[in-house]
């Protein structure tokens, strides 16, 4: 029975705290916050002063503009982007804005044609870097007139040599990203990168020299495997010409973080292999000398976050038994040692030192919290201390209703890990909901999830449980590797039927009113239950891979994807590769399910959903498809995400 303690109503109504920055003083940090408009149709960012010590929050900006990723300044005016145009309305493309003082009016810093999609501030020198996109072969001032005119009248052409050509939710474009620096004034622009095309993938990370003289980037370039292996590459803001800082064989670096000196760079490193997916390191370069060693004694994946100010340790973060802690890298040793409090959970991100504070600040959530700004200390098991309710979402009037916690389930001698949420109080044994996550190089972590929001369900009474099975994070590199080399379907569906069988003895629990569901890997999952159980009454599959060998190559990255099977060619190996396909066994297929899905989802096509719900009505299986012709492989917009909750939650309703 559906209830009002929470549904996808006040979830799309909640605001959404997205990123945040520290003054240099310390004193106070800048606070990009999304709400929902007065159409309720879209998201819009404001930025709010809220202080470190603590105290009220005071919104800084306001207006139909879209103003996010803050950044100070090293004289600490708050640099961000923003839409905003003077005296107009918002336009297509974010431009650099700095705002002098809380009651001021901010200005413009940069003008670039075809927009700015990220920027940094030097913290100590009068440089700054952005990320804007450059139409090649055009010269610089006709960038914007020649984007306008091929905009209006064509062409639309887009011609590739090689693969990829689609990534997520867009064809690659003609428009290439450059690295453009200016004086922190905005005067003396510079393109650093006037001969790139499409090398530059700055969604992995970038960072800049604390003292102003180079900018650290990624750059990709082909490898015999079809995928692209991307380095770290040092771009001197004085024009001079870039040197690759690291790189290896078959290998992908990100997150690079800089020390507060400058001299050394944390980054992450991925080596593929068809034999093993491996996994990812933490090596530390010596920017000087370019010496790179890998860090030892690391038993998780870890994403850096920011040195210590005496630049002898590390922070990050990393997956760790269904949570997401703050941890110190000893950059001598090697060594771990836990930061955030063990008691406390919770999921953090975008660490980063409190000038002068000797503390740290993060983004801070978990399953019955949005994300907010919170303060911690960096000595063993730190109590986090929560600065704000940005969010507008009241904790307290949720957690008495719902239960939360966490079982170790015994799978053929391995111990899987396993969330459970429940109604805290029932009249009668309710409906239970498997919930399989994505990657499925994830986890489920003790996190506040926008897409797949736990409370929902349980306001609805269902009991949910959120496995973390073979190829999930956060448990040792042998689970990861439980799915590498074309063996998605085999200890995966154990584990989660393991998973099943703990659901269904729980007290609150009707076991003949199960249903199961999940997204992309997990709606593959959902998928091949539907083909080797009848023991569901429902299935739900989001964005779920059907046919393995027609997804090998329509997919936005078919190497990396052929890759994951071991190697295997979709032609020449076609049986190999079917071996755990849903589609080869079809047959079987007897549960009700609803396929969902984007139909602009390149990831996982949605040629997927629709040869998959032609062959189950083919059988005469109770099928329904949802497609949402404006969605990825997310769902973002507000209404369209009340829409797949309601119609999700119905179909299961009526099933279970």
């Amino acid at each position: 029975m559906k209830t009002s303690l929470f549904d996808a109503e006040t979830l799309i109504r909640l605001n959404r705290v997205s990123a945040f920055a520290v003054s240099p003083c310390g004193t106070w940090a800048a606070v990009a916050v999304a709400r929902l408009d007065g159409d309720g149709g879209k998201y819009q960012s404001d930025l709010w002063r809220v202080p470190v010590a603590g105290g009220p929050a005071v919104q800084l900006t306001r207006g139909d503009s879209d103003d996010t990723a803050p950044c100070f300044r090293r004289d600490g005016a708050l640099g961000f982007l923003s839409n905003r145009k003077p005296g107009d309305k918002p336009v297509d493309r974010k431009q650099v804005w700095l705002l002098q003082s809380a009651g001021g009016d901010p200005a413009a810093l940069t003008d670039e044609a075809l927009g700015v999609s990220a920027f940094r501030f030097a913290q100590s020198a009068p440089a700054l870097v952005c990320v804007a996109g450059v139409l090649p072969g055009v010269e610089a001032a006709k960038q914007r007139d020649e984007a306008e005119l091929r905009k209006r009248r064509g062409p639309t052409l887009l011609r590739y040599s090689r693969s990829p050509v689609r990534f997520w939710d867009h064809w690659l474009p003609e428009e290439a990203p450059h690295l453009i620096s200016y004086a922190d004034d905005g005067t003396g622009r510079r393109d650093l990168t006037p001969d790139a095309t499409r090398e530059l993938q700055i969604e992995l990370g970038f960072a800049v020299d604390p003292h102003g003289r180079f900018v650290v980037a990624t750059s990709a370039h082909p490898a015999d495997d079809r995928i692209d292996d991307v380095d770290l590459v040092r771009f001197p803001l004085d024009g001079g010409q870039p040197v690759r800082v690291v790189g290896a064989h078959h290998a992908v670096h990100c997150a690079p973080v800089l020390s507060p000196d400058g001299r050394w760079l944390a980054a992450t490193r991925s080596v593929r292999s068809p034999n093993a997916h491996g996994p990812v390191t933490l090596v530390l370069t010596d920017i000087e000398t370019g010496q790179a060693r890998q860090l030892s004694g690391l038993e998780r994946w870890l994403t850096p976050q920011c040195f210590a100010a005496d630049g002898r340790s590390l922070f990050a973060v990393c997956d760790d038994h269904g949570h997401t802690p703050v941890v110190r890298v000893d950059l001598e040793t090697g060594e771990l040692s836990r930061v955030s409090s063990t008691a406390s959970g919770a999921h953090y991100a975008s660490v980063t030192l409190v000038p002068g504070d000797g503390r740290l600040a993060a983004l801070r959530d978990h399953f019955l919290s949005p994300p907010e700004l919170a303060v911690l200390g960096t000595s063993a098991e730190s109590e986090p201390s929560v600065l704000t309710t940005l969010s507008g979402f009241d904790e307290s009037a949720v957690r008495d209703h719902v239960t939360i916690t966490s079982q170790t389930i015994d799978v053929d001698g391995r111990p899987i890990q396993c969330w459970f949420a429940s109604p805290s109080a029932s009249a009668a044994p309710g409906p239970g909901l498997v919930w399989v996550h994505g990657g499925p190089h994830t986890q489920w972590t003790d996190s506040w999830h926008w897409r797949w929001n736990l409370l929902v369900a349980v306001a609805r009474g269902y009991t949910v449980a959120m496995p973390n099975p073979a190829g999930s994070t956060g448990f040792g590199q042998a689970l990861v590797e439980d799915v590498h080399g074309n063996r998605w379907g085999e200890q995966c569906y154990r584990d989660v039927m393991a998973a099943t069988d703990a659901l269904a003895t729980m007290p609150g629990v009707h076991p003949g009113r199960l249903a199961l569901m999940g997204g992309s890997f997990g709606g593959y999952m959902a998928s091949w239950v539907g083909t080797q159980t009848t023991r569901f009454s429902a299935l739900v599959t989001h964005a779920g891979l059907f046919d393995l060998s027609v997804f090998a190559g329509t997919t936005d990255s078919p190497a990396w994807f052929m890759n994951d099977l071991g190697g295997l060619d979709p032609d020449r190996d076609r049986e190999r590769v079917e071996l755990y396909s849903p589609r080869r066994f079809l047959d079987a297929w007897r549960t009700p399910v609803l396929i969902l899905h984007g139909e602009r989802d390149y990831r996982v096509p949605i040629s997927e959903a629709l040869v998959m719900f032609d062959a189950l009505e083919r059988r005469g299986v109770d099928v329904e498809l949802g497609v949402f012709p404006d969605e990825n492989h997310w769902i973002l917009r507000p209404r369209n995400t009340v829409a797949w909750y309601e119609l999700a939650f119905d179909f299961l309703g009526r099933h279970t």
